[in-house]
């Protein structure tokens, strides 16, 4: 059976839920008002708002300040805010006039929404009833600004959960106006148009639809209160299994494994598609927005199978790529503009790391005029660590961007007059999403002024995680109404202000410079953000004797966190020596952004709160580091590469610092239910029993595996077994000459190796022509792509697309990763392969993993395998031993 993390089914309560039905505004900072009026100031106490609420939608908001005033003990009779609705030239936009008579906000209905919201952090931003006479004009520059429910169901595995078809409030009213604090105007719920709407075409869609869509009419009539539309999310056409096409066989498209894709360019396909708009806009005709992955992530439409494809009807080569996609998303466009002209399409490309820029460029411009085009700002980012180009890939908060296929898809649209949408993580990224954001507003300045400077006119800010309200999702909302980003320095006193007020201001951004500094330092690779330690490092386990554990992935709860194969979270990306400077200069970094920060009032809220988060990311960077130290340190152990008892010492030292860090969060969770939960995951990385489970666990590695190692060395063994050659699989013995070897079956198919001056040479044979994967381990526990032998001895990579994504084999890497596997020649049956294993940084004298695969069938089996994202390839119980010659 696979293995499943113990906690998973045992999770703690969702105790920021509370909080978050909690008044926004419950007390003010303890030192509130006690500063003197400052020359050229007026004093503002005695506010009251003087006007009637113009519209029914701005309640919500009149409401809030109301609130605000009387908690700060700032409201009377005295100075008075009027408001009124005036046509506005910009969206959003408003303009408020503060002299000595009092406070006058002028604009659209959502203008003055978000004039009482900037009148309120003026008034925080004092520390006091303070205001400074003048007018100021501000309207949103970046027009849609997109979020999403921290912990509603993902409706996907392995929880399957759907926020439409259960009877939990996702939005209490005051997360609704947290959300609008933070200038958000914009939330999407993932869904299917399966679970919402019945079809003429396929007669099984539709089933408890009715009850999924009057709970979406519900959510979108109360968001719309606090000036926030809704956008259903969805991949659509999905494509389906071959019985949803019975009624309407002309849908079907291109076979993808046991599905088929939606043919588009069938009148009945784009017909399909226009009834499927047009119905979800009948049925929820207060939508803002559809946002579709159009390309990537699951198979829909024929255009989503790149760079070609095998049309059953001869008509998809015909046509070019851009084409195809351009005709998809026009269809998927079409229906919906019928019935709501308003509503934003919006077309997401994620998987645009797959295309060719000339491709993209073509899509850009045959695509409809009326449809948003969104591209991941990040996606496919290059840039140098250590001295080295390193790949970003997926999304990312670390690496400010934008990337090429961000800035080349972004050109083509100003081009041709397309309107462009960027995809980012304002909170946190898949670096690290089990703390609710990463105080770093510097790098999301920058991002923002970059938008910018390309036209972007709306952010989706978040996938599943990174969408905790926070000041990092404030920092989005005020980016978004700035109309030269030309002062950075003055952006980020102004957001500090709001939470510390004007006297600490200066001292916050020194901190959220260090904490910027630091985290531009995390290891570009996605691996490292897929599997990598930092999400969940204080409840990590270590081994000292290697287990060959395959990693966690940090995107979910389902995972025993006790991997020790660290190699899996590099690749070839980085060296898991760099991964160790790199993982340091954060460590260094932050511990400078925390004593930096300034003293913490515990009544002032905003500024508490930040502070347990900053301390909490500084403990799982700390605990990151020690285990890519502990796990870099046992392989020199098991190597018996320099003085191993003063390593074994230093391991042990490490054992206990992580037991430490493990002490010191959980004094932190129980005060803030909010660390440690992460969205995608549908659950918490980390809390206190499993906070606890970590101490136990170390506290027997100590006791028992560092006394049996020393043991073993007092013996006069090699310190770790497994380096020995003594762990669990089948093992083959080289030989010395191949004309030696032992042949060693691999179903009906056979090989045989020989190692000899640091050159391994393999002999693969079988009865007929075969295809072979050979995916070796050279140094072990650290996973070599995976090489493909052709039937006609051509060799590549494995998957070749997904080598330079994962494995960082981009550029001249691809071609470097395969030269070792060119001296092939050809064996009665097959091929003889001579493999120099210097290029590996081994010699053949020491013990190796190989996975073989002939056809389909593996030298080792191993039926609890679980392929997962990146490492799909990678299982551990299906490599072998190759021990060297005796």
């Amino acid at each position: 059976m696979p293995r499943i993390d113990p906690f998973f089914d045992k999770q703690p309560p969702l105790e920021f839920k509370a909080e978050l039905e909690q008044p926004m505004y419950q007390k003010p900072p303890a030192d509130y008002g006690s500063r003197p009026i400052a020359p050229g100031e007026i004093d503002a106490s005695g506010l009251y708002i003087a006007s009637e609420c113009p519209d029914k939608l701005l309640e919500t908001s009149f409401a809030s300040l109301e609130t605000f005033l009387r908690v700060y003990r700032i409201g009377g009779t005295r100075f008075p805010v009027t408001a009124a609705v005036i046509p506005a030239m910009h969206p959003e936009s408003f303009r408020a006039e503060i002299s000595a008579d009092g406070v006058h906000i002028s604009g659209d209905i959502e203008g003055i929404r978000r004039g009482f919201v900037w009148l309120e952090d003026e008034l925080r931003r004092a520390e006091g009833p303070y205001l400074t006479p003048g007018i100021t004009e501000r309207h949103a520059v970046i027009r849609s600004r997109i979020t999403r429910c921290f912990f509603s169901p993902i409706n996907r595995p392995p929880k399957f959960g759907d926020e439409l078809s259960d009877d939990i409030d996702y939005y209490p009213d005051e997360y609704l106006n947290r959300l609008m604090h933070d200038g958000a105007n914009g939330l999407w719920i993932y869904t299917r148009f399966s679970d919402l709407m019945e079809s003429s075409f396929v007669p099984s869609w539709g089933k408890n639809a009715a009850p999924r869509v009057e709970k979406l009419n519900r959510v979108i009539e109360k968001c719309a209160r606090y000036g926030i539309g809704v956008y259903v999310f969805a991949i659509e056409p999905m494509s389906m299994p071959a019985e949803d096409f019975a009624a309407s066989p002309e849908l079907a498209g291109v076979k993808t494994g046991e599905k088929r894709c939606i043919c588009i360019e069938s009148e009945e396909g784009r017909a399909f598609l226009r009834e499927s708009g047009r119905r979800l806009m009948e049925r929820a005709p207060g939508l803002r927005g559809f946002i579709s992955i159009t390309f990537g992530e699951r198979p829909t439409a024929c255009s989503s199978i790149y760079p070609s494809r095998s049309c059953p009807k001869g008509v998809c080569p015909a046509a070019s790529n851009g084409q195809l996609l351009a005709d998809n998303v026009a269809a998927l466009r079409a229906g919906m503009h019928e019935i709501s002209p308003d509503c934003e399409v919006i077309s997401w490309t994620y998987g645009h790391r797959t295309w060719s820029f000339d491709d993209i460029r073509e899509y850009v411009e045959k695509s409809p005029m009326d449809v948003m085009l969104m591209q991941n700002f990040d996606d496919m980012g290059y840039e140098e660590q250590l001295g080295i180009m390193r790949q970003c890939v997926d999304y990312w908060l670390s690496y400010i961007g934008p990337s090429e296929l961000f800035t080349v898809t972004a050109d083509a649209a100003r081009a041709h007059g397309r309107q462009m949408f960027a995809k980012m993580q304002v909170c946190c990224s898949h670096e690290i999403a089990s703390v609710p954001y990463i105080p770093v507003p510097g790098i999301l300045y920058k991002k923002y002024a970059a938008a910018r400077a390309y036209g972007v006119t709306g952010v989706m800010q978040c996938w599943y995680f990174g969408n905790y309200p926070s000041m990092m999702s404030k920092a989005a909302g005020e980016l978004a109404f700035l109309e030269k980003y030309d002062d950075e320095d003055a952006f980020l006193e102004s957001l500090a202000a709001v939470y510390w007020g004007r006297s600490r201001a200066t001292q916050m951004v020194r901190a959220w410079k260090c904490f910027e500094a630091a985290y531009r330092n995390y290891p570009m690779n996605v691996m490292f953000s897929y599997y990598g330690p930092m999400h969940d490092s204080v409840v990590w386990k270590l081994a000292l004797e290697p287990k060959n554990l395959k990693l966690p992935r940090t995107w979910q709860t389902l995972d025993p966190i006790d991997g020790d194969r660290i190699g899996e979270a590099l690749l070839q990306g980085h060296t898991l020596a760099e991964a160790l400077t790199l993982a340091a200069r954060m460590r260094d970094g932050w511990r400078e952004g925390l004593a930096a920060m300034p003293d913490v009032p515990q009544e002032n809220d905003g500024a508490w709160e930040q502070n347990s988060a900053a301390q909490a990311i500084g403990l799982l960077l700390e605990s990151g580091r020690n285990i890519l130290e502990f796990y870099h340190l046992r392989d020199r152990v098991g190597r018996q590469d320099g003085d191993v008892c003063a390593m074994l010492d230093r391991m042990e030292a490490l054992v206990r610092e992580e037991m430490d860090n493990s002490a010191r969060m959980i004094p932190l969770c129980e005060s803030d239910p909010r660390l440690g939960y992460h969205s995608e995951g549908e659950g918490y990385k980390f809390f206190p029993a499993k906070l606890h489970d970590r101490i136990t666990s170390l506290e027997i590695l100590l006791a028992e595996e560092f006394p049996r190692v020393r043991r073993r060395m007092a013996d006069g063994l090699p310190p770790l077994a497994y380096y020995a050659g003594e762990g669990a699989g089948k093992k083959y013995r080289l030989a010395r000459e191949i004309d030696r070897a032992v042949w060693e079956s691999v179903g009906a198919a056979s090989f045989r190796g020989a190692v000899n001056a640091g050159v391994l040479t393999l002999e693969l044979a079988a009865p007929s022509p075969t295809e072979w994967r050979i995916c070796p381990e050279f140094q072990l526990m650290w996973p070599e792509p995976v090489v493909q032998l052709s039937r006609d001895g051509d060799v590549s990579l494995r998957l070749g697309i997904y080598a330079k994504l994962y494995n960082s084999l981009f550029g001249k890497k691809a071609e470097a990763a395969l030269s070792p596997y060119r001296d092939i020649t050809p064996i009665p049956g097959g091929y003889r392969l001579r493999i120099p294993l210097d290029a590996f940084g081994a010699d053949g004298t020491r013990p190796m993993k190989l996975r073989l695969v002939a056809g389909s069938t593996s030298w080792c089996a191993d039926k609890d395998a679980v392929d997962t994202l990146g490492l799909s390839e990678i299982r551990p119980g299906e490599y072998g031993w190759l021990l060297p010659p005796q």
